[in-house]
Formats: C-alpha cells, structure tokens, sequence
C-alpha cells in the first residue's frame, strides 16, 4: 500500500509489454495534490501509453497504481458528460 496525502495517484513500477516491444520499464510517477503535474520526454519514451494506463484505454504487464492510498485498476475510460 502507498499513504502520502499530498499524492493523489502513484504509479509504481509499471511496465507494459507489446509484442517485440517493451514500451514501459519499471516506470514510477506522481501525480502531487496542488501542483501543476508535467510529464515529458522523448519520442518513444512510454508518455503515451503510460498516460493511456491512466485513462484506463491499456492495462500494464505490471506494476501497480495507487489512488488517494489504495489500490486501483483503471478497467476502461471514464463516462464523461458530452462537452456543452
């Protein structure tokens, strides 16, 4: 279990593997309650997908994530109101 109140979701270790590739390794990122949260990075270093895992559009080889300090599993995307 991850516990720090000033994140509010914990990406621990993930990695995801296609076939013939592994586009995640080991990959760690915090998302901080109050700041402004930026990833960056080359192309074809992961942004995408891990971003994707998030949004629960993929789901990692392994690793876990954490949200307010529990466990989750981000199945699908989220049901967002159409935009008005």
């Amino acid at each position: 279990m991850f516990d720090d109140p000033n994140v509010v979701l914990h990406c621990e270790k993930i990695d995801k593997i296609y076939p013939g590739t592994k586009a995640l390794d080991q990959v760690s990122f915090d998302l901080l309650k109050g700041q402004v949260n930026v990833l960056i990075g080359e192309n074809g270093a992961g942004k995408s997908t891990l971003m994707k895992m998030i949004a629960g559009i993929e789901q990692p080889s392994s690793g876990k994530m954490y949200m307010d300090g529990k466990e989750v599993y981000f199945k699908s995307p989220p049901n967002f109101p159409p935009a008005c």
